[in-house]
């Protein structure tokens, strides 16, 4: 037992540094010339054998022929594709290839072996270490070692970028907010640090989401919170008059870049007009090739459409527009479906779990800020956590776990 508790432990550590980096080689984590990626990777790709090796049975339902099928999909698709359109390549790398292995080693065995393996203890440890990263990012922040200085001063995660850092903050505030934990005093100055160094990001994605994700939580549980969110409301505006909060924000990091969403002209600023673009010209290559044109071959493509208006950027910044131009109609569908049941099976299992202990509640607001975030930035690789919680919500027997 022993044993086994501690080889569970493994597994769920090194999952979660997976979901972290997110690659499975990062040249960014080597200390005196040993790289802890590689390391890491290592010791998750072993756990992860053995414990795919000791899936014996699996019990289908809609929820996870859906789910399964898309997985399958993206890794039988992918090659074919690339034979017809190549593998993209930029200075030797090719950021397909790079994407493609990160979701089939890291996203879908993490989705499938947490779906099918794992107990209540081991995913609310997954959770928690992954909170656990978001404080010792935000304590690299707050020490100054994140600033990207081509980026005018907009906090990052040690060059992974903004949006990347922004993602994580959101996280720790739903974790906080949200989750079945025991912090009590330690949430609300918590969730304040991460709110000021999720402007100081200035990615404007990341912030939409939250708010748009805490609005929902608002609407479902108002009769529950209703006074409370107007003393709380109270005292921020208290707060904000009494010490002008705003003047604060603007002078941190690029917080202008999410308190001001248009120019003094009234212009939209340039990062919206880009995602319009970016739609048209992937909805001009959806109807062009309905099929796919491979993973990392968007910029390609769409550049060879339309070569007197050349894109810098490799993806659209949504992940319909990403999935349906490089994996095709039938993979955007599947995708789709994925996300509705998500939603319906999301709410029904909030409802009818009324334990303290339930995780539904985390997965769905966590799921609910990813999707979201999801479609205004980011790529497919980038919503790890978005099938991680979308697959524990969509998988029957979780409802057993918050009684266990």
């Amino acid at each position: 037992m022993k044993i086994k508790s501690i080889f569970s432990f493994l597994y769920v550590s090194t999952a979660a540094a997976m979901l972290g980096i997110g690659r499975l080689y990062d040249e960014r984590l080597e200390v005196f010339g040993i790289n802890l990626s590689f390391i890491i990777s290592s010791f998750y790709f072993i756990t992860s054998f053995l414990l795919l090796l000791t899936i014996n049975k699996v019990t289908f339902s809609k929820s996870k022929y859906l789910l399964y099928g898309f997985y399958s999909l993206v890794v039988l698709v992918t090659p074919l594709l690339w034979l017809i359109f190549g593998m993209p390549e930029v200075i030797g790398i090719s950021p397909g290839l790079d994407r493609y292995i990160s979701f089939i080693f890291i996203t879908i065995p993490i989705s499938v072996i947490f779906i099918e393996k794992a107990r209540y203890q081991d995913i609310r440890r997954l959770f928690f270490l992954l909170f656990l990263l978001t404080i010792a990012l935000s304590v690299l922040a707050l020490l100054g070692l994140s600033v990207t200085e081509n980026l005018t001063g907009r906090l990052s995660v040690l060059g992974g970028g903004p949006i990347i850092f922004a993602r994580w903050l959101g996280f720790g505030i739903i974790y906080l907010l949200i989750s079945p934990i025991e912090l009590k005093w330690l949430k609300i100055p918590l969730v304040l640090v991460f709110i000021i160094l999720l402007f100081a990001t200035g990615s404007r994605g990341p912030v939409f989401s939250l708010v748009i994700t805490f609005l929902v939580y608002f609407l479902m549980n108002f009769g529950k919170f209703f006074l409370r969110f107007l003393l709380v409301l109270g005292i921020t505006v208290g707060i904000i008059f009494t010490f002008n909060i705003t003047k604060e924000l603007s002078s941190l990091g690029n917080s202008d870049r999410v308190l001001m969403n248009f120019s003094s002209n009234g212009v939209k600023n340039k990062s919206t007009n880009a995602r319009f673009v970016f739609t048209q010209r992937s909805l001009a290559l959806i109807k062009e090739y309905p099929l796919g044109v491979g993973a990392g071959n968007w910029q390609k493509m769409i550049n060879k459409q339309n070569p007197r208006h050349l894109i810098k950027h490799e993806y659209p910044h949504n992940i319909f527009l990403e999935i349906a131009a490089e994996y095709g109609l039938i993979s955007v569908l599947l995708f789709i479906l994925i996300i509705i049941n998500t939603i319906y099976l999301g709410l029904k299992k909030i409802k009818i779990t009324d334990s303290i202990f339930s995780l539904y509640p985390m997965f769905f607001y966590l799921f609910l800020f990813y999707f979201i975030n999801s479609m205004v930035s980011g790529m497919i690789i980038d919503a790890r956590i978005l099938f991680i919680v979308s697959g524990l919500i969509l998988c029957g027997k979780e409802i057993n776990y918050c009684h266990e």
